[in-house]
């Protein structure tokens, strides 16, 4: 059985000047990629600051933050009772949901964005491989580092490698993605906490307060932050989807390539 799972997703729009549709908020974007409200909206009280839109939609947890100069669609698993009974590191129960739902927003976030100053676009996924100890973390991750840059660690902490490759984008003129791969053992943290069904933290009869509880977890991680180089020229809305979707494209290879093989999600 494979072990490795998909923790986060992201796909981001970027300019270098705060020059993104004025007026636009991150509610107007969601509401177009999804087309229905979130379920909730925070609006910048702040030009530097971001306006956040979350919901849920099928089965994830989204969310479209959009500040001055960049554009995030975040998608996150959304926890079961069982998981939120039984703290874990959550990650898409769907590989394969998860990569319709990420081709579908990449073929229509640079029209739903409706921005002629993007001049960068990325894709940022993140697998993970929790363990129960520091040495099997660092063995399953050593198994998915090509074997010309693996060293041999036992029970070291904190180990992380990356280097990026620069790729051109077919089709795309002039444009180059860089593909960074970063292989980590990292501790990840889970903090639950008991809420009321109005939303309020409950206070027991001894006005006690309910302590959180936070766990810690072993974790192998491989994240591929997909971006592309820094132009002069701007990208086109149909260029900006074109983009999203070679880098997912190249994102799936290669977690095939290296070893992880996450059912749904391998290229085809």
């Amino acid at each position: 059985m494979n072990e490795w799972g998909i923790l986060v997703a992201r796909l981001s729009l970027l300019t270098t000047a705060p020059s993104l549709p004025s007026g636009q908020s991150a509610q107007d974007i969601y509401k177009r990629i999804w087309d229905s409200e979130p379920e909730q909206f925070q609006r910048s009280q702040n030009p530097l600051f971001p306006s956040i839109a979350q919901g849920r939609h099928a089965g994830f947890t989204t969310a479209c933050n959009v500040a001055p100069t960049r554009i995030d669609i975040n998608l996150m698993p959304t926890a079961t009772l069982e998981q939120i009974s039984q703290p874990t590191v959550q990650t898409f129960e769907n590989p394969k949901q998860l990569r319709t739902e990420l081709t579908r927003i990449a073929s229509d976030l640079g029209k739903a964005a409706g921005s002629e100053t993007v001049n960068r676009v990325a894709v940022f996924l993140q697998f993970v491989n929790v363990k129960p100890s520091v040495q099997e973390t660092n063995n399953i991750l050593m198994s998915v580092i090509p074997e010309q840059y693996r060293v041999k660690i036992t029970d070291e902490e904190g180990f992380i490698l990356q280097f990026s490759k620069r790729r051109p984008v077919p089709n795309v003129e002039g444009i180059n993605l860089n593909l960074l791969t970063k292989w980590s053992a990292e501790q990840l943290q889970v903090v639950t906490f008991a809420v009321s069904m109005d939303g309020q933290m409950p206070v027991p009869m001894t006005a006690t307060p309910v302590a959180p509880r936070t766990q810690l977890f072993n974790a192998a991680c491989v994240s591929f932050d997909y971006n592309t180089v820094v132009s002069a020229n701007t990208l086109r809305p149909e260029q900006q989807s074109f983009v999203l979707l070679e880098g997912l494209k190249q994102a799936a290879r290669n977690q095939k390539q290296i070893g992880l093989n996450v059912d749904g999600f391998n290229d085809e």
